[in-house]
């Protein structure tokens, strides 16, 4: 039945459940999507789950079974190290972005008094750049109208 299936992106996780010829080109396919391919991750992802279920409930699988992990489990822990990076770098940012947000607040205040909420939440959906920016043009700021007229010309 599964070699039946058309050869399409919705059924290629079912054709890796597949025999033979069938499992393999989904496996060459499976290979040759991009890394960044977010299909590539769920199924690996559903893959190693039936992985670790097959190994709890059967656990002496047979040679088909075995050399199709063998083949996918590089490319499970591949996408996995991708994805702990990709998360460090963002974590990362985020971090350098709270930071520039907190010294900003804290510069305006002693720059030019208290500003509003409305102005907080408006600078605090700025990107780390346009923090980085503010940062250096709050030095001429005098006035919270300063702020405003830098945020619109930022915004728009």
């Amino acid at each position: 039945m599964i070699h039946q299936l058309p050869s399409t992106s919705e059924t290629l996780w079912l054709r890796l459940l597949g025999r033979g010829k069938v499992q393999q080109r989904a496996i060459e396919e499976l290979i040759n999507l991009s890394p960044d391919n977010p299909l590539k991750s769920v199924i690996l992802e559903i893959l190693y789950t039936l992985q670790k279920n097959l190994e709890v409930n059967q656990p002496s699988t047979n040679t088909e079974e075995s050399e199709l992990i063998m083949r996918l489990a590089p490319l499970y822990q591949e996408d996995r190290a991708r994805a702990i990076q990709e998360g460090e770098i963002r974590g990362k940012i985020e971090g350098k972005r709270e930071e520039a947000l907190s010294l900003i607040q804290r510069l305006l205040t002693k720059k030019i008094g208290n500003i509003t909420p409305e102005l907080i939440t408006t600078i605090a959906q700025l990107n780390l750049e346009s923090l980085e920016r503010l940062a250096e043009d709050l030095i001429d700021f005098t006035n919270q109208t300063d702020l405003e007229n830098w945020l619109k010309n930022t915004m728009s």
